[in-house]
């Protein structure tokens, strides 16, 4: 696959660094940022942010030993994340290193409201979260006009494809969706997800043996397979939610409770994508059990459940979230974080069961995965 860089533009308190620091651990490349460069020559020299010629002449400094690491990542062919708030000179920068090592390049650039935005900046550079190094103590950007004269251009800036994000409300950012948009543009080959779904009435008869899940709960079977002979990874998941209720007209109040009861649906979710990270391939079949927990997890979270359980055949799904292993690895050191940053918003429970043991939805997700990893290619045996 070629090298690629994406460059997280945009205006100032839109979210790009968040942002960044996430797809880094994502994509699992490295991530640099023109602010976190800017803090450590901070604290090195202490400079007066009071005075706006130290500010200027500090930020210089910094984005010039940030241009530096950029080149030096690219001699070496790493494919890595640029992050800052560039205006269009940067273009003339980045533009020619892109295009003189060959490298497939993606602008996300982070917008939204001004006056949202500049009272988001404001308020953040007087809070003790804000690094002494960026936070001015007299700033000539708390004036409105003074702000977007220097700051509207940074919606100019562009190298390669781009991508926009609106920023406003952070309550309607969906980095799910961003990263798939990023992944299609650095990688066109990529496979996306496959998602299926199937309703289905809900019983509770003996005998049923699919899941039942409560209101809000998403309970999931996580799997996964690797292909010996192209070092691909993949993942198959099979998640059961509560669905719509099948109505019927013309019932009392009381039958309509009863019948609302026993006719609600289940819907089954089947969940599969083969993947090719180098620095995962090495865990084989592993690899795809991490990221098949971690789809299961996030899908909970797009569509605002409160609780996922996950059935899982591989004991390190559980014990490397839950502290019992030690993450020591790239890959499971980023599960372990990606856990729990997702905790913070969604109870996560885990339930073992045997692999290959006749458990049918174990089984599936297996299938699943194993469908994912030679879906283009029948080269090798998948394990």
């Amino acid at each position: 696959m070629t090298p690629y860089t994406i460059i997280i533009a945009g205006i100032p308190a839109s979210g790009k660094t968040t942002y960044a620091k996430h797809l880094a651990e994502r994509l699992h490349i490295p991530y640099i940022g023109k602010d976190a460069i800017k803090e450590r020559i901070w604290e090195a020299l202490r400079f007066d942010t009071s005075k706006m010629g130290n500010s200027e002449l500090y930020g210089k400094a910094s984005y010039s030993v940030f241009f530096y690491i950029a080149e030096c990542l690219m001699k070496a062919g790493t494919s890595f994340i640029l992050e800052s708030n560039f205006l269009p000179p940067s273009m003339g920068v980045l533009s020619p290193l892109t295009q003189k090592y060959g490298y497939r390049t993606l602008t996300v650039l982070f917008d939204g409201d001004v006056e949202v935005l500049h009272r988001r900046f404001c308020e953040r550079d007087v809070t003790d979260e804000r690094h002494p190094g960026l936070a001015a103590k007299t700033n000539r950007y708390v004036d409105f006009e003074t702000f977007k004269k220097a700051t509207l251009p940074a919606r100019d800036f562009q190298v390669g494809d781009k991508i926009t994000v609106d920023s406003t409300d952070f309550e309607t950012v969906n980095y799910g969706e961003i990263d798939a948009d990023v992944v299609a543009h650095i990688d066109p080959s990529h496979s996306a997800p496959t998602m299926e779904t199937h309703m289905t009435p809900s019983s509770e008869e003996e005998g049923t043996d699919a899941p039942q899940p409560l209101p809000n709960e998403m309970i999931a079977y996580v799997d996964g397979s690797y292909n010996a002979a192209t070092k691909e990874f993949s993942y198959g998941v099979v998640a059961f939610v509560q669905g719509e209720t099948l109505k019927s007209s013309g019932e009392t109040p009381d039958v309509a409770e009863e019948a609302e009861e026993a006719s609600r649906t289940i819907e089954e979710i089947h969940l599969s994508e083969k993947m090719d990270e180098p620095t995962l391939a090495a865990m084989r079949n592993v690899a795809g059990e991490i990221k098949g927990a971690e789809a299961a997890m996030s899908l909970a979270m797009e569509r605002g459940y409160k609780k996922i359980t996950i059935h899982y055949d591989y004991a390190g799904i559980a014990k490397w979230c839950l502290g019992e292993w030690k993450a020591n690895k790239e890959g499971t050191i980023a599960y372990r974080q990606f856990y729990e940053e997702t905790t913070k918003n969604l109870e996560v429970a885990f339930v073992k069961v045997k692999g290959h043991s006749g458990d049918t939805y174990n089984d599936l997700a297996d299938k699943l995965a194993k469908e994912a990893i030679t879906r283009q290619d029948e080269i090798g045996s998948p394990t």
